[in-house]
């Protein structure tokens, strides 16, 4: 534990599940321990089973350290809660680094999450500024959106009070827990805030088409456990529609080569869906960078479909 002259009880936990992450949890750490606190504060790690050095290299960083045999992601971060003291949570993930301004700002936000304990902020994780094109154009610009649903555990700041009266993350998701607590919270009264101000940068974001895929892969297990939770998603419903629209082409090529209305109409209805998908995701963004994701809209819903696959199959995505 971080603190200024005699023991205090801390006043921000840090909590960051880590499996095998030997090579992301000791910078990570280091960039918060390194900080010159003005208020005590702790760095739990809640080690899942890891088979590599991730415990040591944690504790020679100056991390707690605790263990989590198997579970879900939710109950991993639930474990690090447990074994936490602060009025005020920090969740980030083990390949998460905080920057120069979100020292800067998480102050001020302390002070307002004392005054209104029923208050998620937090913000969307931008890329290295040496990313590739991927993280530039997706990630990147997904960074920027000020109005959000939720906000994702990879960078959420809560109050122990908000997490507490919610029970915690939901032990029943694989993923998707985040998007599970930020909706019950609001509905529990809670506000939630988006603050780039809070600029944290994800490391470990995909650095190829094949891994944004699988990424979005795991992802869509939240949306596709059944066949009323595909029903309810619109991503789900979107990423079937685009498969359907596959097959119309396909099948207009296959056995109606002379009659190019079906064949247009199956790339039309294609097209369509991603230009839309991207106007309404990046439109803060500008024109070239709704086309750009257009492009890149089809491998998302493409890993998305994988998981509704999946589920047809009976299999599940593993987390990489």
């Amino acid at each position: 534990m971080a603190s200024v002259g005699t023991y205090q009880v801390p006043q921000i936990s840090f909590i960051i599940p880590a499996k095998n992450e030997k090579n992301n949890i000791g910078e990570t750490i280091r960039v918060v321990m390194n900080h010159k606190w003005r208020i005590p504060i702790e760095v739990i790690v809640v080690d899942n089973e890891s088979t590599d050095a991730t415990c040591d290299i944690a504790r020679s960083a100056g991390a707690t350290v605790v263990t989590k045999k198997g579970g879900t992601i939710g109950e991993v971060r639930n474990r690090g809660v447990e074994e936490s003291s602060a009025p005020i949570l920090v969740f980030i993930d083990s390949d998460v680094s905080l920057t120069d301004e979100w020292f800067r700002e998480i102050n001020s936000v302390c002070r307002t999450m004392q005054e209104n304990p029923y208050l998620i902020t937090g913000s969307h994780c931008v890329p290295p500024d040496n990313g590739g094109w991927l993280e530039k154009h997706w990630f990147g610009k997904v960074s920027q959106e000020k109005k959000t649903t939720h906000l994702g555990t990879g960078h959420l700041l809560v109050t122990r009070e908000l997490f507490d009266a919610l029970g915690g993350f939901s032990a029943e998701h694989e993923t998707g827990e985040d998007y599970d607590f930020c909706i019950r919270a609001k509905k529990s009264g809670a506000t939630l805030v988006n603050n780039p101000a809070l600029k944290a940068i994800h490391r470990g974001y995909p650095k190829s088409l094949r891994e944004f895929v699988c990424r979005e892969a795991w992802h869509g297990q939240g949306d596709t456990k059944s066949i009323s939770t595909i029903l309810s998603s619109k991503v789900a419903i979107v990423a079937i529609l685009i498969f359907l629209f596959h097959i119309l082409a396909i099948s207009a090529f296959i056995y109606a080569p002379v009659n190019p209305v079906p064949l247009m109409a199956g790339l039309a209805g294609i097209v369509g869906l991603l230009f839309l998908s991207s106007i309404y995701k990046f439109r803060h963004a500008g024109p070239a960078s709704i086309i750009i994701n257009s492009a890149i809209f089809y491998f998302y819903y493409i890993g998305r479909l994988c998981s509704v696959l999946n589920l047809a199959l009976g299999k599940r995505v593993r987390a990489s």
